[in-house]
């Protein structure tokens, strides 16, 4: 009995550490974040650079961005015009996305990617090979089991997974 509760002791204690680490994890995560959320707040709002700002200075972009969606300067919003809107910055987004991804894998400079650029940049921000990482038990192929477990972990940890199942982690 005493060896029953010295491991159901051990085990709260490494759950405990594991809380505190995950929390302590996430609060840094979240102070990142936090940070860069008021410098692009300051950057939109600040108007006059002096590190404050005011209502006056949210009231003035606030009516920018009325009168860029605003695009017949009727005073009003249709829909053609927010549609237009958003599609222009979906396209601006996907301009940004490619510029981006393409900068990273293309390991020649040409700006074309290959295949293997791909691959490699692939293989590169996950890590490893992807399907090599499913397959739990190294055989080659993957099981339902083997891709449920993985992509259930995967979910677990916000889209980050690891070379097979639970029982393989160290």
């Amino acid at each position: 009995m005493a060896g029953r509760m010295s491991n159901a002791v051990k085990i709260m204690l490494i759950v405990s550490v594991s809380a505190v680490a995950v929390a302590t994890s996430a609060q840094a995560q979240i102070g990142q974040r936090s940070q860069a959320d008021a410098e692009r707040f300051f950057e939109r709002f600040d108007a006059d650079g002096d590190g404050t700002v005011t209502q006056a200075e949210v009231d003035a972009v606030q009516a920018e961005r009325f009168g860029a969606l605003d695009a017949d300067g009727d005073g009003n919003v249709s829909a053609e015009e927010l549609e237009a809107s958003m599609q222009a910055a979906s396209q601006e987004r996907i301009r940004n996305n490619v510029t981006r991804m393409i900068e990273r894998a293309d390991a020649d400079g040409d700006g074309l990617l290959t295949q293997e650029e791909i691959e490699t940049a692939r293989e590169s921000r996950t890590r490893g090979n992807v399907f090599e990482r499913i397959d739990a038990n190294g055989d080659g192929s993957v099981s339902r089991e083997e891709f449920e477990t993985a992509r259930s972990e995967m979910n677990a940890r916000g889209g980050k997974f690891r070379r097979g199942g639970s029982e393989n982690r160290n």
